[in-house]
Protein backbone atom coordinates (compact mmCIF):
# COMPACT_ATOMS: atom_id res chain seq x y z
CA UNK A 1 0.00 0.00 0.00
CA UNK A 2 1.30 3.22 -0.75
CA UNK A 3 1.34 6.44 1.52
CA UNK A 4 -1.91 8.18 1.54
CA UNK A 5 -2.72 11.96 2.26
CA UNK A 6 -4.79 13.23 4.65
CA UNK A 7 -5.92 15.76 7.29
CA UNK A 8 -6.42 15.05 10.98
CA UNK A 9 -7.16 16.21 14.57
CA UNK A 10 -4.67 15.68 17.41
CA UNK A 11 -6.13 13.54 19.86
CA UNK A 12 -3.35 12.80 21.85
CA UNK A 13 0.46 13.96 22.06
CA UNK A 14 2.73 13.52 24.84
CA UNK A 15 5.16 16.06 24.19
CA UNK A 16 8.10 14.20 26.80
CA UNK A 17 7.77 11.02 24.97
CA UNK A 18 7.77 12.32 21.64
CA UNK A 19 4.87 10.77 20.34
CA UNK A 20 0.90 10.76 19.60
CA UNK A 21 -2.22 10.20 17.91
CA UNK A 22 -3.95 11.78 15.00
CA UNK A 23 -8.07 11.09 14.29
CA UNK A 24 -8.29 10.96 10.42
CA UNK A 25 -11.87 11.05 8.70
CA UNK A 26 -12.02 7.50 6.80
CA UNK A 27 -9.46 5.76 9.37
CA UNK A 28 -10.94 3.36 12.14
CA UNK A 29 -8.45 3.50 14.64
CA UNK A 30 -5.89 6.75 15.25
CA UNK A 31 -2.45 7.34 13.35
CA UNK A 32 0.22 6.77 15.55
CA UNK A 33 2.71 9.99 15.16
CA UNK A 34 6.64 10.02 16.23
CA UNK A 35 7.92 13.76 16.70
CA UNK A 36 10.45 12.75 14.12
CA UNK A 37 7.95 12.81 11.84
CA UNK A 38 6.52 15.93 12.41
CA UNK A 39 8.07 18.48 8.95
CA UNK A 40 6.95 22.19 10.74
CA UNK A 41 10.34 23.08 12.37
CA UNK A 42 10.29 24.49 16.23
CA UNK A 43 6.71 23.04 16.69
CA UNK A 44 5.23 20.53 19.08
CA UNK A 45 2.21 19.00 18.56
CA UNK A 46 -0.92 19.89 20.88
CA UNK A 47 -4.56 18.38 21.33
CA UNK A 48 -7.01 20.21 18.82
CA UNK A 49 -4.45 20.86 16.19
CA UNK A 50 -4.95 20.02 12.08
CA UNK A 51 -2.48 18.47 10.78
CA UNK A 52 -1.73 17.79 7.01
CA UNK A 53 0.14 13.67 6.81
CA UNK A 54 1.07 10.87 4.61
CA UNK A 55 -0.62 7.67 6.44
CA UNK A 56 1.13 4.45 5.88
CA UNK A 57 0.82 1.07 7.39
CA UNK A 58 2.38 0.12 10.33
CA UNK A 59 3.14 -2.86 12.91
CA UNK A 60 -0.07 -2.30 15.13
CA UNK A 61 -1.98 0.99 13.43
CA UNK A 62 -1.67 3.16 10.61
CA UNK A 63 1.33 5.63 10.99
CA UNK A 64 1.61 9.34 10.26
CA UNK A 65 4.64 10.73 8.12
CA UNK A 66 5.57 14.13 6.71
CA UNK A 67 3.45 15.91 9.11
CA UNK A 68 2.70 19.32 8.70
CA UNK A 69 0.74 22.08 10.90
CA UNK A 70 -2.00 23.23 9.11
CA UNK A 71 -3.94 25.30 12.48
CA UNK A 72 -3.34 25.51 16.03
CA UNK A 73 -6.35 24.04 18.20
Amino acid sequence: MQAMEATGRVEYYDVNRGFGFIRCAGIDSTVFVHASNVRTEGTTLQVGDTVALDIVPGERRPVGKRVTLIYGG
